[in-house]
């Protein structure tokens, strides 16, 4: 009896945590909000205004969506690809708002705090709001920085992220193109074209060209983490792909669907190297046989300070918010409080 208690327990637990993968999965996008709120705002809260037990739920909590985000993330790339780089662009854009409008503003205060002397910070606090404003950006840094950290920056998952993000781009890029090519569109679609005419053409070709670039893009990301090599140059093929969206050829357009099909089944498995540098060069130059030599001509090494930016960038991307952070909270206790 015993053992088939816990058959049943082991069994009850894994159809729990199965339901609720695939929640998450069905509701990639609605999670991935509802963790840039938390993170940002509902756990800030607790941890300047609350300092009880509150604030402990709120940090298991966080922790608990860290690793249901790296559990699912990759399930969701797989099954959802579109839905997966909608996340990920999402990702790009609060990295980018991050590192301007809360890290500078951020570093710029606590320079201020670290370099004047008191005297001078009592003038200015007595003249100018100085104390609320930098609690204020403290209190979407806090929450911000573990965000970028926990969510954004995982290093452990850097490589994997990347050949993902090729993959899912590469699959919808070629849905995409031959919806476009065999003139099969949904209703909704041929309801834009009908009203917007031209201009739904031109969205679609963009669509395209953005898909391509950013596929080739992380896969060259993925080199450089892992060879530390790259393509000497990644834009003679986003060159060439847009020349040929932008001239509507619909036999080379189909012509690099297919290669580009090959291209993402060459990424399923372990990375092989002169099959996806093969696969890749098929894109501008249709051949049956490139010689190792020609391919090793289209790769720059990394070497010096450049390798060891390209393999501990994502630390650096890491280390420096997190350093900050601490800074920034020691001279709020010390300076201010």
């Amino acid at each position: 009896m015993t053992d088939i208690a816990q058959i049943r327990k082991t069994s009850l637990r894994f159809r729990i945590s199965y339901r609720v993968k695939e929640a998450i999965r069905k509701n990639w996008a609605l999670f991935n909000t509802f963790v840039l709120i938390w993170f940002i705002a509902v756990f800030p809260v607790f941890y300047l205004f609350e300092k009880g037990i509150f604030t402990f739920v709120a940090a298991a909590i966080m922790v608990s969506l860290i690793i249901l985000d790296n559990a699912v993330i990759f399930i969701v790339a797989e099954r959802n690809p579109t839905t997966f780089l909608k996340v990920q662009k999402m990702e790009r854009y609060f990295t980018k708002i991050f590192w301007l409008f809360l890290y500078l503003p951020s570093l710029i205060l606590v320079l201020v705090i670290l370099v004047l002397p008191t005297q001078h910070i009592n003038n200015l606090v007595s003249t100018f709001p100085f104390e609320p404003v930098f609690v204020m950006i403290l209190f979407f840094f806090i929450g911000a920085t573990f965000y970028q950290i926990g969510i954004v920056g995982n290093v452990r998952h850097q490589p994997r992220v990347l050949k993902a993000v090729a993959r899912a781009s590469l699959r919808v890029l070629s849905d995409s193109l031959t919806k476009s090519c065999t003139g099969k569109r949904s209703k909704v679609t041929q309801v834009f074209s009908i009203l917007l005419g031209i201009r739904t053409i031109h969205e679609d070709k963009w669509k395209h060209i953005r898909l391509f670039e950013n596929g080739l893009n992380s896969l060259n990301g993925l080199f450089i983490n892992q060879f530390n090599f790259e393509f000497c140059n990644i834009r003679k093929y986003n060159d060439y792909f847009r020349f040929v969206v932008w001239t509507d050829n619909k036999l080379e357009l189909e012509r690099i669907r297919r290669t580009v099909d090959v291209l993402e089944c060459t990424l399923r498995g372990k990375l092989e190297v002169a099959d996806v540098l093969l696969t890749t060069k098929q894109i501008v130059k249709e051949k049956q046989f490139i010689s190792q030599e020609e391919l090793f001509q289209d790769l720059d090494f990394k070497t010096g300070i450049g390798r060891w930016y390209s393999h501990n960038k994502e630390i650096i991307k890491i280390g420096l918010p997190t350093f900050s952070l601490i800074v920034s909270v020691l001279v709020l206790l010390t300076r201010l409080i």
